[in-house]
């Protein structure tokens, strides 16, 4: 019995001494969570290793090309985020990135550019269409599809406040049958829910903009205000 308790307790004194290596979801968690608190070397260095494991995932290496651009390593952070592109060549943020370098880099042409490419990638780009903005520069053609979804969600926004909800619901329809895929048009159906009192709709239809604009973060706190509700 006591040789069986001694090594019972040597097998356990061996478990709690042994490193425990991190889950690749735990790094790249902690790579993230370095990168907000700023410690942007850090979070660079541990993206660094993650993406020598996991070349070929597109959204690493642009996570890594965030970090290296802000400490302005910004060769580097291009040559990450030129990959990144034909990785993910539907991926609208990797050209937001590769503007918001441009545009660090005083390249103000090259960076419109690359927001454009965005908003074509995923017409109603917040960050895209305000960063066009800043540059003086018109964000949508109020002829193309986005464009006409973008003021038709607006009219909704006034039929609702003016009392008509069924003619808000029209124009939202309309909206979304020409982009669906625009965030925009999800945040003003979610805003005309709320006039409605419909929290739950609101909820939903925010829900489906922040998965159009993950790094929105008016839709992200919208979201968190109306769950606490």
């Amino acid at each position: 019995m006591l040789r069986t308790v001694v090594l019972l307790s040597v097998l356990l004194s061996l478990a709690c001494a042994a490193p425990v290596e991190p889950t690749p979801a735990e790094k790249r968690e902690r790579a993230a969570a370095e990168f907000r608190a700023g410690r942007f070397d850090e979070a660079a260095g541990l993206y660094e290793g993650l993406v020598a494991v996991e070349p070929q995932d597109g959204a690493l290496r642009m996570h890594y090309a965030a970090a290296l651009a802000a400490v302005e390593r910004y060769d580097e952070a291009e040559r990450e985020l030129t990959v990144a592109a034909e990785l993910q060549p539907s991926e609208a943020r990797v050209r937001h990135e590769q503007g918001r370098i441009a545009e660090r880099r005083g390249d103000a042409a090259a960076a419109a550019a690359h927001y454009r490419e965005a908003l074509e990638l995923q017409p109603g780009f917040t960050a895209a269409g305000q960063a066009l903005r800043r540059l003086g520069v018109s964000p949508a053609d109020p002829e193309s599809a986005g464009g006409r979804a973008v003021a038709l969600s607006n009219e909704a926004v006034m039929a609702a406040r003016q009392g008509d909800p069924d003619e808000a619901g029209r124009l939202l329809d309309e909206a979304e049958s020409l982009a669906p895929d625009l965030a925009t048009v999800h945040e003003q159906r979610a805003n005309v829910a709320f006039l409605a009192g419909d929290r739950d709709a609101a909820i939903a239809a925010l829900e489906r903009a922040l998965e159009l604009d993950p790094d929105n973060e008016r839709f992200r706190a919208r979201l968190e205000q109306l769950s606490r509700r």
